[in-house]
């Protein structure tokens, strides 16, 4: 009996095997492609949420970062300004100090000085005045000089008693030897009036050189007020300049120490708000590439899964398909060699019939006619 599988019927079988083969392996590529795009739709949202997150923790830390650091920064060129100024008044404070210190003390000693000049001032005018005139009668002042010095002559209270004395007792003399009225005699009172005169007039001048001691011992000591005052004031300018550079090298000194201290602190402040920006960009950088080397990997995964479900599908669509065409090929391989073996006993009937009941030619030749001969017969089988 001939297989259910055989000719025709195997090859339908075949067909048919391979087209659910075919109908299955669409199936699971679409089943394949659509797992895959839902992952995706699933996959991408998650990478965006996170990488939004990410993106707002980068801001927000930076910005916490920077905002911490800039109060720091404030609050340290704050300070800065602070210490600056209190040193700045405080130095200046004692400046002020300083100046009004030796000022009050300059003060105190041109004061001093001055009055101690006013006491010798009038005494010294005196002297001057006094020696003027000696020198005056001396003829040192010229004629307007001796002039003055004559003018300013005037005999002493015991004078005119003396010249009245000697002139009586020249009369008197005279008188005894009866010339009183004599020219002799008012000669002899003239020249005696004259020399009493001239020797009033020299006492006088030398009652005048007095003053020349005077006058230099008085302009000595106005000499040495004088001195000693421009001494005690250079001293004291002096002291209040080597003071004021002291306070002002010291001033220059703190505020140097200020700006060197807080300077640095701001340096160091900022160095940090620097490396704390690079650590949180860096970090965010790696964050970022994590989640991009994560999405690349699950993409990876995806498409590899994807790529495999199709590889599976194709092997099994050709595990199916090899062997229903196979079998299909060996069916129909049977069928032809059954119908060929059909053919050839049918054939040796088929002579044997003829030959043995029509004749040789004679049946040959309704053989060949009758029916539509062998042809109409292989056309009957199917073939």
């Amino acid at each position: 009996m001939a297989s259910s599988f055989s000719g025709k019927a195997g090859r339908n079988t075949a067909i048919w095997s391979a087209q659910q083969a075919q109908n299955q392996r669409s199936e699971m590529d679409d089943y394949a492609a659509s797992g895959m795009s839902a992952q995706r739709r699933i996959l991408a949202p998650s990478f965006r949420s996170a990488a939004g997150t990410l993106k707002d923790t980068y801001g927000q830390s930076m910005g916490q970062l920077n905002a911490g650091y800039g109060a720091g920064i404030g609050s340290l060129q704050q300070a800065q300004g602070q210490q600056v100024n209190a040193t700045q008044q405080g130095y200046g404070d004692a400046l002020n100090s300083v100046n009004q210190g030796y000022g009050a003390a300059i003060t105190s000693l041109q004061q001093g000085y001055g009055q101690a000049a006013d006491q010798w001032q009038p005494m010294h005018q005196q002297n001057m005045a006094g020696y003027g005139m000696y020198q005056n009668a001396l003829g040192l002042g010229g004629a307007e000089g001796t002039k003055a010095a004559q003018g300013a002559f005037t005999a002493g209270p015991g004078y005119q008693w003396n010249v009245d004395q000697a002139t009586n007792q020249a009369q008197r003399a005279a008188n005894k030897v009866g010339g009183l009225y004599s020219g002799n005699t008012v000669d002899q009172t003239t020249r005696l009036a004259s020399n009493l005169a001239n020797q009033e007039y020299d006492k006088w001048v030398s009652n005048l050189q007095g003053f020349q001691g005077a006058a230099q011992t008085s302009t000595g000591a106005l000499a040495d007020i004088y001195a000693n005052q421009g001494t005690g004031s250079a001293a004291l300018q002096a002291a209040q300049g080597d003071a004021q550079s002291g306070i002002q090298r010291g001033q220059a000194d703190a505020l140097s120490g200020i700006y060197g201290t807080s300077g640095q602190a701001i340096a160091n402040a900022q160095i940090g708000q620097g490396q704390q920006q690079s650590a949180l960009t860096t970090g965010y950088g790696e964050n970022q590439s994590g989640l991009e080397l994560a999405r690349g990997s699950a993409m990876a995964g995806l498409q590899g899964q994807y790529y495999g479900n199709l590889a599976n599908n194709a092997s099994q669509f050709y595990g199916t398909l090899i062997p229903a065409g196979q079998q299909g090929l060996q069916a129909g391989q049977q069928a032809a060699a059954n119908r060929t073996g059909a053919l050839m006993g049918a054939a040796q009937t088929a002579a044997g019939i003829l030959g043995g009941g029509m004749g040789g030619g004679a049946a040959g030749a309704a053989a060949g006619t009758g029916g539509g001969g062998f042809k109409g017969f292989l056309n009957k089988l199917g073939w």
